[in-house]
């Protein structure tokens, strides 16, 4: 065990910043605190994430809480981890128990007792562990599957929600709107241009007979001829009416006439009389100037 020891220490003194810059690509990679069955399949696993296999002989892991215990990497054929490879580290191995409630943490140091890596959790799932998602170089997550050894793998996609689909509501039919109805027009109410006017009955009066007083069959009879005489009666005397304007305008009209005729022969008579006076004064005028001569 001295031996490995010594030549880490001489390679560290030689070649401190290479040695660092490879351990420092060995990572805690899961950590299975709360197993279902046996306490004893807990396990811490590294991870070598560089391009480099790195030996852990002498590299100790211990946890931070509780009952803390620390476990040294002993010598072995087996305890140099390849690129992209594992190596796990079981409780029946280490002794070292993670709290289940309270939460808990590991560090990982190496041969040198320098600290490489660590990481620290709150809460433990049953049959779940805390590992780094995506492998070797994210987050540790919780709710893991255990994948020893091997890639990790995240927590299960929760199971989506089945959302109803939307019932499709049926767009109302629209209600026909109901159709103007006509407002009838009134019907004008005929009005007889023809009324007939009512014909004054005339109350008869009795006439006297050379021998007295008509009788009531006298009366009846007088009535009778009186009232089939007043058409004929009105007629004459629309006519004669209407004869008497005809003559008074047939007269107006006569007179109207002369008047023309007397007004036409005054200017005529006036033309004349002027004329003859013209001529007058020529013969005048003519014969003053042949006097002269």
């Amino acid at each position: 065990m001295r031996v490995p020891f010594l030549i880490a220490v001489i390679i560290y003194l030689f070649f401190p910043g290479k040695v660092f810059a490879a351990n420092s690509d060995i990572v805690i990679n899961e950590v299975f605190p709360n197993p279902e069955g046996s306490e004893e399949t807990e396990f811490i696993e590294l991870y070598n994430k560089g391009s480099e296999a790195i030996t852990v002989t002498g590299w100790k892991i211990s946890d931070t809480a509780g009952s803390t215990k620390t476990y040294t990497i002993l010598e072995s054929s087996n305890n140099s981890i390849a690129p992209g490879g594992y190596k796990t580290f079981n409780k029946a191995t280490t002794e070292i128990s993670l709290n289940n409630d309270g939460g808990d943490g590991v560090i990982l140091r190496d041969n040198s007792d320098q600290q490489i890596d660590s990481m620290s959790f709150s809460s433990t799932i049953e049959g779940k562990s805390w590992s780094r998602i995506p492998n070797g170089t994210g987050s540790f997550v919780n709710d893991a599957t255990p994948t020893e050894s091997a890639v990790n793998s995240g927590p299960p996609s929760p199971t989506p929600t089945n959302t109803p689909t939307p019932t499709n509501t049926p767009t109302p039919t629209p209600t026909p709107k109901p159709a103007n109805t006509p407002t009838p027009t009134p019907t004008p109410t005929t009005t007889s241009s023809n009324t007939p006017t009512p014909t004054k009955k005339v109350t008869p009066t009795p006439r006297i007979s050379p021998t007295g007083i008509d009788g009531e069959a006298t009366m009846e009879a007088t009535m009778m001829s009186t009232n089939a005489d007043m058409p004929q009666q009105e007629v004459k005397g629309a006519g004669i009416e209407l004869g008497g304007k005809l003559d008074d305008l047939a007269k107006k009209e006569t007179q109207y006439n002369w008047a023309k005729l007397l007004i036409l022969m005054g200017a005529v008579l006036v033309t004349c009389a002027c004329g003859v006076l013209v001529y007058n004064n020529y013969l005048k005028d003519k014969l003053e100037e042949m006097r002269s001569q």
